[in-house]
C-alpha cells in the first residue's frame, strides 16, 4: 500500500486523479502519523522552517524505518527554502551527491 503525502491541495488531487487505487494526504511532515517501511522525500524538506526541523526529524524517525532523501544543499536559506543539517539528524547508510541536490538513504531508527 502506497500513501502520498504533500502541503499541496492542488497536487495532492492531481495524485489522486492519476493513481486513484494510491492514497495521497494534504499535510506537513511536522504532522505525520502513520507508519511506513519506507519514506520517499524529493525537495520536501527543504521547505520546512529551521525552527520547525527538530519536530520534522522526530515525526520522520517516529513513523519510518528507511528514508530515501533528496535534497538540495549548500546553499544560503531564503524565503521558502532552507538548507539542513541532514548528517548531523539522521543516521546515513548512503551519500550520492547528484547534480543538482544530494540523496541520502537514511535509517531512521537508529
Amino acid at each position: 500500500k502506497y500513501t502520498g503525502i504533500d502541503i499541496s491541495k492542488r497536487l495532492v488531487k492531481e495524485c489522486q486523479e492519476r493513481y486513484p487505487d494510491h492514497e495521497f494526504k494534504v499535510g506537513k511532515v511536522e504532522e505525520m502519523r502513520e507508519k511506513a517501511d519506507l519514506i520517499f522525500s524529493y525537495t520536501t524538506l527543504e521547505h520546512i522552517v529551521e525552527a520547525d526541523w527538530e519536530k520534522a526529524v522526530k515525526a520522520l524517525k517516529r513513523t519510518g524505518k528507511i528514508a530515501l532523501i533528496i535534497e538540495p544543499t549548500d546553499f544560503q536559506s531564503r524565503a521558502h527554502c532552507h538548507d539542513h543539517k541532514y548528517e548531523e539528524s539522521f543516521h546515513v547508510l548512503k551519500k550520492k551527491k547528484l547534480s543538482d541536490k544530494t540523496m541520502w538513504l537514511v535509517d531512521l531508527e537508529k
